[in-house]
This record gives structure tokens, C-alpha cells and sequence, in this order.
């Protein structure tokens, strides 16, 4: 595990030289960050945050740390299980209570896996239905979690 310092404060992120996001963080400590600036001002004291498919958690970092109130909840969903714990302690840096939801998000509860030849790239694989939970991982329609 690597640490980084960034825009959103230390981010621990893979040593994963191929990894887009954590390339664009090692060059310049930042992902993305004029999405978070657009949502930032939406957000609501009370506000539930979902960032669904959080990865290292960057997207809700910026959006709660921007916000003129954080809002009352982060809760990061993302289904790898390798991307737990660099999320966990990303999440530290959360000005408001925050969860991890460790599925997918998808058209209907079950298992999802990695397309045949989807390759490493854990940020972009492509997954399809499964009937078995071996080397799957669990989906949830978002009705279900809320």
C-alpha cells in the first residue's frame, strides 16, 4: 500500500502502474476533481451520499469535503474486494460518518463476474450475470439498498 498526498488529503492507493485513476493521482494528486466541485454545492446537511463504484473513494471525498455542510452520511459502494481496505482508510479522511456497501450495483440482485478476457484493470472490467457465487461478486438493484 502506497500513500499519496492529494487534494483530498493522504490517499492510499495499489501499486498499480497501469491504473489510470492511480496514475492521474501520482502526477497530480487528483481524479477527476471538477465533478465533486459541481455536486459540492448541491449537497445537504442531511443529505444520504452515495458514491457508487467509489474505487479509492475519491469522488465522495471531494464532494463532502467541499460542501459548504457535509452531508450526513458517505456511503461508498464498490464490490472488489482487493479496493476494501485502500477505501477504508481513504474514507478516514471523510468529513461525515461514513459506510462501505461491498456489492455491485445492477438491473437485479444475484452475482455478477468478470467477462471472460476483461482483463486486470480493476476501475474498468466489464462483469455478466451469474447463477453461482463462485469467483462472483454480489449485485443489488438500488431499491434493495435503500
Amino acid at each position: 500500500m502506497t500513500t499519496l498526498q492529494s487534494i483530498y488529503g493522504p490517499i492510499s492507493v495499489p501499486d498499480w502502474e497501469d491504473d489510470l485513476i492511480v496514475r492521474s493521482l501520482r502526477a497530480h494528486g487528483e481524479w477527476a476533481y471538477c465533478e465533486p466541485m459541481l455536486l459540492a454545492p448541491l449537497l445537504r446537511e442531511t443529505d444520504r451520499f452515495w458514491d457508487v463504484g467509489a474505487f479509492l473513494g475519491t469522488f465522495g471525498l471531494g464532494a463532502t469535503q467541499l460542501a459548504q455542510k457535509p452531508p450526513a452520511k458517505l456511503l461508498a459502494v464498490d464490490p472488489g474486494p482487493v479496493l476494501q481496505p485502500f477505501l477504508a482508510e481513504n474514507l478516514k479522511n471523510a468529513p461525515c460518518p461514513t459506510e462501505i456497501a461491498p456489492f455491485a450495483v445492477g438491473q437485479s440482485d444475484g452475482w455478477l463476474r468478470p467477462e471472460d478476457g476483461a482483463g486486470a484493470h480493476t476501475g474498468a472490467i466489464a462483469y455478466e450475470a451469474s447463477d453461482s457465487s463462485e469467483g462472483a461478486i454480489p449485485c443489488r438493484v438500488l431499491a434493495s439498498v435503500r
